[in-house]
């Protein structure tokens, strides 16, 4: 072919981006462009008709406000808490009246000065769990025969223990003209013992709060208001619904929000309502606006994107099925391959017509299925080995002292002619000897191990010239089952290593080897009642079987019995093994082995 004509031929060979690009032009280009247009004009009417709307910058504001307003006052009182005479007035007894006019008359100008300072108070009242009253004001007297202790506002005044804002109140226990109030009660306490004997009580008139609130909406048609979610009081700027302030409440009962935005609906109006915690009391800020001219300008905008949203979607339907199921066939078919891929299942992808980039994508990933299958056999052939070489390397360092100190013994009753302690000892050596070094990748039935552990103790017995007490309690049925070699002899000759002495006397040192079925496990008891293992040895054990052998102690360098025994185990078993070392009742060490089967282990 002419190479003008096959460069053309290449040139004309869409690629799969632009075979995307040219659906995806129509299908999002065009909505967005027509989606945007639309909400541009509702939002802009809309942000400009409430651009100076409720935000929670100016509830915060306020709040803040109240509530440093609240801690300036708090504040003041600290210089008549801490001094020595109100000190001393406060555990001054009712009946000594005298030295409470002394006290009162040297710290009273602290609270004259405090009061002159805050014009908007109309008074602080003292009263203590003794019974004692005093009032400061300048513009009223207090009726010093009112029953306090029948006000519901006095009721739990011993309870507070922190300083709070009051619950709005009137100031019954005033004479004269009575004035709606907040207070803010401070606890006295005696700086000699840290105890609360009393309660300052500073009566803030009600307005001045309001004034605080005043102006602070920025909309005509909102309302801020101070409310108290326990007892359901409020204080308000200006006049709120009666309708809307009762479904405020039920709102903030209702839904208690950790939002501090939330809606609500009062008489088929949706309001927004934005609040903030004040620091004293319980009280809550709550600014709460109409939602009509947002809510008008959401609408429009809702039909316009539905109008939109149905457009695009016949347009959708019209482009991008007989379209996109031709592009998009080989891809789903290749997302299908991987799936199995990742279930372990090597299936190659139908490979699809053409020499685009999905084509090439299809062939190159059963290219690599191929390979991937031929190097997981290649790795996995590789570990197995390696495992198995470790295993074995562990197997042969197993204890090749014991042969030394055997053959030692051997000739020491060859010096003595006794020829038939060696020949009994050299057809033990020989059968240990045979059963170590065999060629069977370190398998062996149970039966054989159990009657090396049998040749081991027998070794001994003419070691030591005693016999070691052996009880056998082994299941039957497990005599022909497969176990790794060795790995119950060295539990064994641990037992003697450290539980056995030549000074202990005839019974005092007993073997027991127990071999059962435990549901789907299989478990090895070794059980001795001899002298112990050192504590230090025994914690440094039970570190290695938690921590695992990259963790042991450097102890385990120079004592790689039980080092290498249950190294052995953790790589032929895996999770499927678990060993523990116990103390033995009344002596001597317990090794508990459980080995579950691969069924158990998957399940568990």
């Amino acid at each position: 072919m002419h190479p003008y004509l096959k460069l053309h031929k290449n040139k004309f060979r869409l690629s799969l981006k632009f075979k995307l690009l040219g659906v995806l032009i129509p299908i999002s280009i065009l909505p967005i462009l027509l989606a945007s247009f639309g909400w541009y004009e509702t939002m802009i009417r809309s942000s400009m008709n409430h651009s100076a709307d409720i935000t929670s910058q100016y509830t915060q504001l306020v709040a803040e406000n109240i509530s440093q307003y609240t801690g300036d006052i708090s504040q003041a009182l600290d210089p008549l808490l801490i001094d020595l005479n109100f000190q001393k007035f406060i555990k001054t007894p009712k009946a000594d009246m005298v030295s409470q006019a002394r006290y009162a008359l040297e710290f009273r100008p602290i609270l004259q000065s405090f009061m002159q300072s805050h014009k908007e108070l109309l008074g602080v009242l003292y009263m203590d769990l003794h019974g004692k009253i005093l009032y400061q004001s300048y513009q009223r007297s207090m009726n010093y025969i009112y029953p306090f202790e029948n006000d519901p506002f006095f009721a739990h005044i011993s309870e507070v223990r922190k300083t709070v804002l009051s619950t709005a109140h009137t100031t019954r226990y005033v004479l004269g003209q009575q004035e709606e109030s907040l207070s803010i009660i401070r606890p006295v306490i005696d700086l000699s013992n840290g105890q609360i004997y009393g309660w300052l009580i500073a009566d803030i008139r009600a307005d001045y709060f309001r004034q605080l609130m005043k102006g602070a909406s920025p909309d005509k048609d909102g309302q801020i208001l101070l409310y108290h979610p326990l007892s359901g009081a409020t204080v308000t700027n200006q006049k709120m619904d009666d309708k809307l302030l009762e479904h405020l409440r039920g709102a903030v009962a209702r839904n208690n929000p950790a939002d501090p935005e939330f809606t609500l609906i009062s008489q088929h109006v949706s309001y927004q309502a934005v609040l903030e915690d004040l620091d004293f009391g319980d009280w809550k800020l709550i600014w709460v606006t109409p939602l009509d001219a947002i809510t008008s300008g959401v609408r429009q905008s809702l039909q316009w994107t539905l109008l939109i949203a149905v457009s695009a979607l016949l347009l959708c339907c019209l482009i991008a099925f007989p379209t996109m199921r031709i592009v998009l066939k080989p891809m789903d078919r290749l997302v299908g391959g991987m799936r199995n891929l990742s279930r372990g299942k090597y299936e190659p992808v139908a490979q699809p017509a053409g020499k685009d980039e999905i084509s090439f994508l299809v062939k190159t990933y059963n290219q690599m299925l191929v390979e991937l299958e031929q190097m997981e056999r290649e790795v996995y052939q590789a570990q197995l080995k390696e495992r198995e070489k470790e295993v074995l390397q562990l197997q042969a360092q197993t204890n090749p002292h014991f042969f030394f100190n055997m053959l030692e013994t051997i000739e020491s009753y060859a010096i003595l002619n006794n020829g038939n302690a060696v020949s009994d000892m050299v057809q033990s050596v020989s059968r240990m000897m045979r059963y170590n070094v065999r060629n069977d990748a370190g398998w062996a039935p149970l039966s054989e191990e159990m009657a090396f552990i049998q040749d081991f103790l027998n070794i001994h017995r003419h070691r030591n010239g005693l016999s070691i007490e052996t009880e056998w309690d082994i299941d039957s049925s497990l005599l022909e089952l497969p176990i790794m070699r060795l790995s119950i002899q060295p539990f064994v000759e641990n037992a003697l290593k450290y539980g056995w002495s030549p000074a202990l006397s005839e019974g005092e040192f007993k073997l027991k080897i127990t071999i059962e079925r435990m549901g789907s496990a299989i478990r090895f008891l070794i059980l001795n009642t001899g002298i112990g293992m050192d504590p230090k040895v025994l914690e440094m054990i039970r570190q290695l079987l938690e921590q695992g052998v990259d963790g042991a102690s450097p102890y385990f360098k120079q004592h790689t019995g039980i080092y290498n025994v249950y190294r052995r185990l953790v790589l032929v078993y895996g999770s499927r093994v678990r060993v523990r070392f116990f103390s033995g009742t009344p002596g001597g060490t317990k090794v508990d082995i459980m080995i579950a089967d691969e069924a158990g282990a998957s399940g568990s």
